[in-house]
């Protein structure tokens, strides 16, 4: 068997594109141009078309509605056999959930990271966040995160003193579940991860300080 040697050599060139601007030329689309004509006569169609479909659905369902209302409890226990769908739970919208608590701290979770994605993707339009700036869209996202954990408190006291028609009692808890509920989900998966990737001897894990990749 007759060996071969291979060789090879590494020219280094020095690049004049400075870090800021390293991610101008896969950010720079040429020949692309946004139909805003299209896009909002598009959207004008839409919203009337959707607007027609609502007016008649919200036509439909007073007119049930004041039906039922003119019911005596016999006939109304002698038609609910006769229908279905939606119009069966129609009471039951108003009934109180098993849980509020929970529902609460989610309501308000969902509009702490709902706010945190709208703002970010403005301020993202805007050129505020770029990839130019190393860090500056992780960073943008926990403040903005923290800040709106105010709205996400408010959000939750509000809607457990509307489940609880006006009763301040209890809100002080909820407002400790709104914080811990979601950074605590966070908190127990990327501590599991890393704890399997440290089992498995991967580079990326942690140890001994799992709190490292939340930090």
């Amino acid at each position: 068997m007759n060996m071969c040697a291979f060789t090879y050599e590494v020219s280094f060139v020095e690049s004049d594109i400075k870090w800021p601007s390293r991610w101008d030329a896969y950010l720079k689309i040429e020949g692309s141009k946004v139909h805003w004509f299209s896009i909002l006569n598009s959207l004008m169609v839409i919203t009337f078309l959707a607007g027609i479909v609502l007016m008649i659905f919200l036509m439909i369902v007073r007119r049930d509605l004041a039906q039922y209302e003119e019911l005596d409890k016999e006939a109304q226990a002698q038609m609910n056999k006769e229908l279905s769908g939606w119009k069966l739970v129609v009471g039951d919208v108003f009934r109180a959930p098993s849980n509020p608590s929970l529902l609460c701290a989610m309501v308000g979770d969902g509009v702490q990271i709902l706010g945190m994605a709208i703002v970010t993707i403005l301020f993202a339009v805007l050129g505020f966040m770029s990839p130019r700036s190393r860090g500056t869209l992780i960073i943008g996202m926990l403040l903005l995160y923290m800040i709106l954990g105010i709205a996400a408190g408010y959000v939750a006291t509000r809607l457990w003193r509307t489940i609880l028609c006006g009763d301040h009692k209890g809100w002080v808890s909820v407002s400790w579940i709104v914080a811990c509920f979601f950074p605590g989900i966070a908190f127990l998966i990327l501590t599991t991860l890393n704890f399997l990737l440290w089992g498995s001897h991967s580079t990326g894990a942690r140890f001994p300080h799992p709190l490292h990749p939340l930090l």
